[in-house]
């Protein structure tokens, strides 16, 4: 019963892949593209965008071209051009529906790819900030489960027990809008990082258990 959420969780993320695998078009991928560097280029500093878009293409070329995975996509959504030859000998249908189908997947495969790169450049974009964050976080923490082990304070179990379920809930949500086929706001995820960092830090640590 325990791992049931962790279930749920994976599945609802397997449904979203899904989701974008089969149904969702190229074109609205495109426009949350759009959508979202246009939020970014009225929160982010140009110099900060430029940094961000070079990031993104070169984290995208290097996972498709230099790990081989543009090919095997090509392979796996482009048909060949014997195979069209083969299937217009034998049918219109493959070349009318099937084939433009398969090709829309990949195309849209890869559009998605090229939106999680983007956001998770936006991510690191506020790492300094997620840093001097988790340093006195995590320090404010571990001082005080240090207090509880030397006094006759007790650490909440309560606490730590829904701190945990917290830090389960909040990494499935970052998880779910990195691949969002709808649009994410720029902000969203590094404050979510942010708020993951500050309850890791200052509610589980600071009531994990006197003895581990």
């Amino acid at each position: 019963m325990r791992d049931k959420p962790v279930f749920w969780a994976f599945m609802t993320l397997l449904a979203e892949a899904l989701l974008i695998v089969v149904l969702i078009p190229s074109s609205w991928l495109n426009k949350i593209n759009e959508i979202e560097y246009g939020w970014m280029q009225d929160t982010y500093s140009e110099s900060s965008l430029k940094r961000l878009d070079d990031e993104t293409n070169d984290w995208h070329y290097r996972m498709t071209r230099e790990t081989g995975l543009s090919e095997w996509m090509h392979w796996m959504f482009f048909p060949s051009e014997e195979a069209r030859e083969r299937e217009k000998g034998m049918s219109r249908l493959g070349e009318k529906v099937w084939f433009p189908y398969i090709e829309s997947r990949g195309k849209a495969l890869d559009d998605m790819l090229k939106t999680f790169l983007m956001r998770l450049g936006s991510v690191f974009i506020w790492l300094p900030l997620l840093i001097l964050i988790t340093i006195p976080a995590f320090f404010d923490g571990f001082m005080e489960r240090g207090i509880k082990q030397h006094t006759f304070k007790y650490p909440s179990p309560f606490i730590y027990r829904y701190g945990l379920r917290a830090v389960v809930i909040i990494s499935f949500l970052l998880i779910f809008c990195l691949f969002s086929p709808f649009p994410i706001p720029p902000i969203l995820l590094p404050l979510g990082v942010l708020l993951l960092i500050a309850i890791m830090g200052l509610v589980v640590v600071g009531n994990l258990p006197k003895r581990l």
